[in-house]
């Protein structure tokens, strides 16, 4: 071979690994665009799905003195109609993930409840009790959106 031949094939050869190189840059490139772009997804997947939960939560939040009021009516009237609207309205917060806070004769917990009158002499060795609740709480999706207001008594 000639030295005319040797050149062409190395330059061919050295060619061939700058193409080569230049496929496995672009590989490289189209990949890290691609977990770029799945990033993105998952990341405007989950800021719509707070975006959706915290309009649920202003909505509840505005809804629950309504269903005081309609506790209030239910318990004050004979009308049934007025306890299935209350029953019916209790059946959708439930399906949206709005749960009552349970609180009569459970251990007081100030992380879900409010003490708002107090009986009894408070001290160590006695425990903080709900005797009463006076305004119901409620956590949505496990979070406290309003805590319960209660009566303690100490035992």
């Amino acid at each position: 071979m000639s030295d005319k031949q040797d050149k062409n094939k190395t330059k061919q050869e050295q060619e061939i690994n700058d193409l080569k190189q230049k496929i496995k840059d672009l590989e490289n490139k189209w990949k890290r665009s691609m977990a770029d772009y799945i990033n993105y997804k998952k990341r405007a997947e989950q800021e719509k799905s707070a975006i959706v939960e915290f309009s649920n939560l202003v909505l509840i939040k505005n809804l629950l003195p309504i269903i005081d009021n309609l506790k209030l009516a239910s318990q004050h009237t004979e009308d049934v109609g007025i306890k299935m609207i209350y029953n019916q309205f209790e059946d959708v917060l439930k399906k949206e993930g709005v749960s009552k806070i349970e609180a009569i004769n459970k251990e007081f917990d100030p992380n879900t409840m409010e003490a708002v009158e107090k009986e009894g002499e408070e001290s160590d060795n006695k425990k903080a009790v709900v005797k009463a609740v006076v305004k119901e709480g409620y956590t949505f999706n496990e979070k406290v959106i309003r805590p319960a207001q209660v009566v303690v008594t100490y035992k």
